[in-house]
């Protein structure tokens, strides 16, 4: 691979945490595979598509859908089912797949800004934060209902601030397992136009939520997180451009002893990045402002610098994601009319499309993230809004591909 890489500047639009997990055998809450809606067409002779799992999951289609999150990874969860979850304004719902059919995990969650994740022994964590309630929180499923894990994490850490001092809470980015113990990621409005985006690991033995400091400082709005199961935490910052005048830059940062140290330089002019980390490779999707091809790009950061794959095609890259042996995928909607979601696959030098695309979907800038399952078959939930009678319909989906990536 190193032949076709070559090194880069760039940009990103997102906080992002690499952790250790661990991998210790597990039994728990998240069922085992059962057999799937989609088990007779897996045969040997019958070609390789995407495969829808059941229906829409949003109960009341009208509701936006504001986050996704799914979790399907073989290294957490050896022989589970995918797990997703989606937000609306109101609040945060949380589904497994049970043999043919997603089953709910308890009732919704109060507040949107969904995220979730899960233990090395099938423990499910769910973050949520608003405006308004307050947070981050965070609760732990337990295989019958959802309980607290600490307090309002804003509270605990100490960085909300009084009035009147500005603190408005933008949303949980997401949440990890680091070695066994929950680490959060979000931001809040800090004054005009500036974002501080914060990290927090929960200490079981105190029973409260610690902040790993400093805070990031800086025009940093959005959040997401990440798990490398065997390598340190990372975080990812974006400062938009525009009123913003952030130059829709981005910066990656490892965490260690000292603090938080920046990997490489400043990446630029870029937008709507999607990281992904395994084993201790770093990747990054992402698209370039003013970019008149429309190109996506993916880097690997690899012996201290950005290095650049060849591109994926043209189109926005919606989510990333890694194989057991470190290649990576992406899901990308296209810039086709009608607007397809595709899912491409690194090997051998090249990218390969997995199937003819997932669906076609009613506008580009849809959510979707990507993970692969027990069984190493890419799955993909997304959003599709459809408009209806001059009605909009907010669903979400959930979709896998019938054969293994290896």
């Amino acid at each position: 691979m190193d032949a076709e890489l070559r090194a880069v500047g760039g940009g990103l639009s997102a906080l992002l945490l690499t952790a250790g997990a661990c991998l210790a055998g597990c039994s728990g809450a998240a069922p085992e595979d059962e057999g799937s809606v989609e088990q007779e067409s897996v045969g040997a002779h019958r070609p390789a598509r995407w495969v829808p799992l059941g229906d829409s999951l949003n109960p009341v289609p009208q509701e936006e859908v504001a986050a996704l999150a799914l979790s399907a990874s073989p290294v957490l969860r050896p022989g589970a089912q995918p797990l997703v979850g989606f937000s609306t304004p109101s609040d945060t719902r949380a589904f497994v797949l049970t043999g043919s059919r997603f089953k709910p995990l308890g009732e919704p969650l109060p507040g949107p800004s969904s995220a979730l994740a899960l233990g090395s022994r099938h423990e499910i964590y769910a973050c949520t934060a608003d405006t308004y309630l307050g947070g981050p929180f965070v609760h732990r499923w337990d295989g019958s209902r959802w309980s607290a894990v600490g307090g309002d994490i804003s509270v605990e850490t100490g960085y909300a601030r009084p009035a009147p001092q500005r603190y408005v809470l933008q949303g949980c980015g997401g949440i990890v397992i680091a070695s066994g113990v929950p680490v959060v990621a979000w931001s809040a409005l800090v004054g005009a136009k500036a974002h501080s985006a914060y990290v927090a690991r929960f200490d079981a033995q105190q029973g409260r939520w610690e902040g790993l400091e400093p805070g990031l400082a800086g025009r940093n709005p959005d959040v997401a997180l990440a798990v490398d199961e065997a390598g340190p935490l990372h975080a990812v910052t974006f400062s938009p451009g525009g009123s913003y005048a952030g130059g829709n830059t981005t910066r990656v940062w490892r965490f260690g002893a000292s603090g938080w140290t920046q990997l490489g330089s400043d990446l630029t002019d870029t937008t709507e990045p999607r990281l992904a980390a395994r084993d201790h490779a770093l990747y990054l999707a992402l698209g370039r402002v003013g970019s008149a091809s429309g190109a996506m790009q993916v880097l690997r950061w690899q012996g201290g610098v950005w290095r650049e794959l060849p591109s994926p095609g043209e189109g926005s890259a919606r989510s990333l994601a890694l194989t057991p042996q470190g290649r990576p995928l992406v899901a990308f909607t296209d810039l086709g009319s009608p607007t397809r979601l595709r899912v491409s696959h690194f090997s051998e030098g090249a990218w390969h499309e997995l199937g003819s695309g997932v669906t076609d979907v009613g506008q580009p800038d849809l959510n979707a993230v990507l993970d692969l399952d027990a069984r190493e078959r890419p799955v993909v939930l997304f959003t599709d809004p459809v408009q209806e009678g001059g009605t909009q319909r907010y669903d979400v989906r959930v979709a896998r591909y019938s054969e293994s990536i290896r």
